[in-house]
């Protein structure tokens, strides 16, 4: 089965997290279904009160239950944060700083400076929406910053200034902006991450407002260049912001038909995966600028075509969208010189943007250009001064001020006030100059061709690096050679105490013979033989399961010693394959019939185990579906080690963000004989020339190994994330030869 991407805030979603509260195997669990509810509502378009203070409620019901059921303080501590976050929506801006507060304090008293760092950020990321110009942005953002650099965080450290980049260009301070910009952007450049998509976006953005649009397409090429290089693509919402930012500086540079074709991929972008009948903001502004180039490239009929489609299937659902819809209609109707239905939905476009500064200062200079083509100087004079009367003239695209002069010089022309249309028409010139200081067919050829460069030189760059890296591999070689030799040397010590096992059990099985055969033979009382013959065989699983434990408890000890991750994630893998195995002789001792296990409850079990050692982010769920059945330990083992490398794999690598994303696992019983076991994510998937049968995975190479030796088949199907199946046959199992574990 496969997972359907949903937008939350869709119903059919609520609707499944409700019934996964039902079915949920632990409190954790629980607890974190029920913050997801209140996101869901949270998250619904529109920004309804009914919809915040629903969420709240589901908040603050998760920060009660998380008490009650006495958990982890960090499931408590999410939920105080969720509240904080939906008392910022509902404008109560006490009662959010009080939560956060609350969490930061607590931090600060275990002096855990990572986790306060995180909240920081997190507190100043959630007031931007709500409480613009508020100075704590920029002291949370600052505090973060200070605390990433003291544990030396450097990615996080970037990612910190990232924000305080478009904190400050959200309040027009551009140089600021810019410094931010550019200092996170080395930051990341020396933590070795490729996190730049934000930052490469936010530098577009603020270089188009000073007036620098080589930079600007610099930039904006480059955030969907990393955007494709880390697979990013699937993030639709911003992947669309950077085809509208990129389309943005095209039409800048009167490259109107590049500008067209971005504009449709953003539109197309940001309407990818929606589930219902709403669409974000963005694109309705990516929409309403498709129109605006359709009409300059005198295609009216293509933009209303296109537009109204997605009128209808995503119709408006605020005074913004409805301002755009209206701002796209009076774009067309000018066009085919119908200028009074045009004048109309301008006017109703203006009414409309009252809702938010920006758009309404965009509303008026709108209005202004369609009364200057009408020659209507007055009127269009009145709107242009108004244009910038509540926000920061930066605010908008550089280039708009200099639109702005020209329409100044050609009204005071008409009035003829020669001297103000004589300084105007300096002002257009020397801000259309800057932006423009070479012609644009010139210019936008030599940013191309710069674009190329860079690529180049970031490829040397990347070789250069593979090769210091390829230096530091051969001088850590003799370290990780020795580590894997002492990791082989206790798996060997832990296959010899699974063959000393089994030589106990077929010894305790022949003593036990001989007595059967002697209380047969003196007593016949079979039902006291059967019972000791039990004890004995629980007491040997006993056995095998607490040497298994003092063999994790080795690898654990030896992992404290290790620094290299390649070779932590490695002994982390050798110790939840022992702990499956374990965990069956475990059931084994601790059930009435010793030869059989129940996979319903032991997979509940060790799901529970691998997430919480795994997923301490607690950002994946899990969907479950077992029938019950009984399969002996020569059968649950290899079942168990493949469950445990899918999920191991999905967790590690199928959601490279922090997304809540899904892994389902089913365990169904086809026939008499024959059943079928699949593990499925909603992840990033397989690479597309992923060759099975070519792989030199170890995982894969295990699983396809414990499927042979299940008799069963081994499949793998990449569609909307990883789907693992393997179909086997119960009777194919059964033999008196000892199962190869690993």
């Amino acid at each position: 089965m496969a997972f359907a991407q949903v937008l939350p805030g869709d119903q059919a979603e609520a609707a499944r997290v409700k019934a996964m509260i039902k079915t949920a195997s632990n409190d954790s669990i629980k607890c974190d279904l029920i913050q997801q509810l209140g996101k869901i509502q949270l998250l619904k378009p529109g920004n309804k009160k009914t919809n915040l203070d629903s969420g709240l409620r589901y908040f603050l019901y998760s920060v009660k239950f998380a008490d009650s059921a006495k958990l982890r303080v960090n499931n408590k501590y999410e939920g105080m944060l969720r509240v904080g976050e939906a008392y910022f929506r509902l404008n109560n801006l006490r009662g959010g700083k009080q939560y956060f507060m609350s969490v930061i304090q607590a931090y600060q008293r275990d002096r855990d400076k990572k986790r306060e760092a995180r909240t920081w950020l997190r507190f100043a990321n959630m007031m931007k929406g709500s409480y613009q110009q508020r100075p704590e942005i920029i002291t949370n953002l600052k505090k973060a910053a200070v605390l990433y650099h003291e544990i030396g965080e450097m990615a996080k450290e970037a990612e910190s200034f990232t924000s305080l980049g478009s904190e400050y260009y959200t309040r027009v301070k551009l140089d600021s902006a810019e410094y931010y910009s550019l200092q996170a952007v080395k930051l990341y450049q020396l933590s070795h991450s490729n996190d730049l998509g934000f930052t490469y976006y936010d530098l577009s953005l603020i270089y188009r407002n000073k007036g620098s649009l080589n930079k600007a397409l610099q930039y904006a090429l480059l955030a969907i260049d990393i955007a494709n290089k880390r697979g990013d693509t699937l993030k639709y919402q911003s992947m669309a912001q950077r085809y509208g930012q990129l389309a943005f500086v095209y039409s800048d540079m009167n490259e109107h038909a590049n500008a067209l074709e971005n504009f449709r991929r953003a539109v197309k972008t940001g309407t990818t995966n929606n589930i219902g009948n709403a669409t974000s903001d963005f694109t309705y502004s990516y929409l309403t600028e498709f129109v605006r180039e359709c009409v300059f490239l005198n295609k009216p009929e293509v933009a209303l075509a296109e537009a109204g489609k997605i009128f209808k299937k995503y119709p408006p659902v605020d005074s913004l969208q409805l301002g755009r819809q209206a701002e796209s209609y009076g774009l067309y109707y000018n066009a085919l010189g119908k200028y009074k239905l045009a004048e109309n939905w301008y006017l109703k476009m203006v009414a409309y943007y009252h809702c938010r500064l920006p758009s309404e200062s965009w509303g008026n200079k709108i209005l202004a250009g369609f009364y200057m083509a009408q020659k209507q100087y007055a009127k269009a004079r009145t709107f242009l001064d108004k244009e910038f009367k509540n926000i920061h003239s930066d605010s908008q695209a550089f280039l708009n001020s200099a639109e702005d002069a020209m329409y100044y010089y050609k009204i005071d022309s008409a009035n003829k006030n020669f001297k103000s249309a004589l300084e105007h028409f300096r002002i257009f010139k020397q801000k259309s100059d800057s932006a423009f200081n070479v012609a644009s067919s010139k210019q936008l050829a030599e940013i191309q061709v710069r674009y190329k460069t860079l690529q180049k030189e970031a490829a040397i760059g990347a070789l250069q690096k593979d090769r210091v890296l390829l230096l530091d591999q051969v001088s850590q070689a003799n370290y990780i050679r020795n580590l894997i030799i002492g990791m082989i040397i206790l798996l060997l010590l832990f296959l010899g105490v699974l063959i000393n096992s089994f030589r106990q059990k077929q010894k305790a099985s022949k003593i036990i013979q001989e007595r059967n055969n002697e209380l047969n033979d003196l007593l016949g009382d079979k039902d006291k033989l059967l019972e000791e013959k039990q004890w004995l065989l629980k007491e040997i699983h006993h056995r095998v399961k607490n040497n298994l434990q003092i063999v994790i408890g080795l690898l654990q000890r030896q992992s404290d010693y290790v620094e290299n991750k390649a070779a932590k994630d490695a002994i982390l893998n050798s110790e939840n394959r022992m702990r499956s195995i374990a965990l069956i002789h475990q059931k084994l001792y601790q059930s009435d019939g010793p030869d059989l296990i129940n996979m319903a409850e032991y997979l509940e079990e060790f799901i529970s185990y691998l997430k919480d050692s795994c997923d301490p982010g607690n950002r994946l769920q899990f969907e479950k579906d077992f029938d019950e059945i009984y399969l002996s330990v020569a059968q649950a083992i290899p079942l168990s080690l493949i469950m445990n490398e899918a999920i191991t794999n999905s967790i590690k690598y199928a959601y490279p963000d922090d997304a809540s994303n899904l892994i389902g696992i089913s365990l169904k019983q086809i026939d008499k004989t024959h059943h079928k076991f699949t593990i499925t994510d909603n992840g990033i998937g397989l690479p597309k020339d992923f060759d099975l049968t070519k792989s030199n995975s170890m995982g894969m190479n295990l699983m396809r190994g414990l499927s042979k030796q299940l008799g069963g088949s081994f499949a793998i199907q990449t569609d909307s994330g990883v789907t693992i199946a393997i179909i086997f046959e119960t009777e194919l199992l059964i033999s008196d030869e000892p199962s190869l574990y690993i």
